[in-house]
């Protein structure tokens, strides 16, 4: 979820305009852009238009950085990613 540039996990499902609780740290597990390759230490970013993080920065928001290295296949589509609190 997006709020302004503060990224953060929600800790469960809430329908838009409901309160949801937010985790802005930490390490996730999220959805990422197929076809890229992400190194450890490389920052990512949230492609809002998509619904998913990628290392393109380009039109969209930092939100922290890969803690694990991701094949650039078709079917790579998740990463980790540990959150940087919404800092730029």
């Amino acid at each position: 979820m997006l709020v302004g540039s503060i990224f953060g996990v929600a800790e469960g499902a809430a329908a838009i305009g409901e309160t949801a609780v937010i985790r802005l740290v930490g390490v996730f597990s999220l959805p990422k852009a197929p076809s890229q390759a992400w190194t450890v230490g490389q920052t990512i970013y949230w492609d809002a238009a998509n619904s998913r993080t990628t290392n393109v920065l380009t039109g969209n928001t930092r939100i922290g950085i890969a803690t694990q290295a991701v094949a650039g296949g078709a079917g790579d589509t998740t990463g980790i990613v540990r959150l940087n609190g919404g800092a730029t």
